[in-house]
């Protein structure tokens, strides 16, 4: 009877029974573990990786504020990336509170870039209005301090993404930008400005 691969197998089984079984399991193991060690190594191309997520960012206009930015990365052409304009300031309570303007969901080009702009005004007004419908409810929250002239830029890779290479929550991004938000892998990006606030569009103690 020959001896290839496959008579050795049988053999071994019929030799030690359950044994066999076990140690088949057990290879299979041990063969995974080393691949799994392999990939935290060398990387795993069945990964979504992240080396690169830079912003840079322009200012332009004084009496319009006009921001552009671009982003560059090496994640895939697709990949979608949240920004949002926001400033702060306190309640009547004295919380930090978020004044939350333009936001958008961009994709990245097969370039490795997203180009976005943001009218600041537009912005600012878009915040108000989000204010005036939450102060006018049965306990408004209301302000307590100015609305902050700096204004961040926040940039992140969401958990929803569109590519299925990204798993659920993410579960397949890898490298040292990623973070881990509840159980969410993200990659984040700030940038704070300061452009001063419209007096025209602060809120007002009476307002609240």
């Amino acid at each position: 009877m020959p001896f290839g691969v496959n008579g050795c197998v049988e053999i071994r089984t019929l030799m030690f029974g359950t044994f066999g079984h076990k140690l088949s399991r057990d290879c299979e193991s041990l063969s995974c573990h080393v691949r799994h060690l392999v990939a935290l190594n060398m990387g795993d191309d069945s990964m979504v990786v992240c080396n690169l997520f830079e912003v840079s960012v322009n200012v332009s206009g004084d009496e319009i504020p006009i921001v552009d930015f671009v982003i560059r990365t090496d994640l895939p052409a697709g990949t979608q990336i949240i920004y949002t304009c926001r400033r702060s300031y306190r309640n009547s309570q004295g919380e930090d509170s978020l004044w939350v303007g333009q936001s958008e969901r961009l994709a990245v080009s097969e370039g490795g870039e997203c180009h976005g702009r943001i009218d600041i005004i537009a912005s600012d007004k878009k915040a108000s209005e989000y204010y005036r419908q939450l102060n006018t409810g049965y306990s408004p929250p209301g302000i307590s301090s100015p609305v902050s002239d700096t204004v961040e830029l926040g940039f992140v890779v969401g958990g929803r993404q569109r590519l299925r290479e990204f798993g659920r929550n993410n579960s397949e991004l890898s490298r040292t930008l990623v973070t881990d938000r509840g159980g969410i892998k993200v990659v984040e990006a700030a940038h704070e400005l300061r452009i001063a606030m419209k007096s025209t569009l602060q809120p007002t103690m009476a307002s609240s």
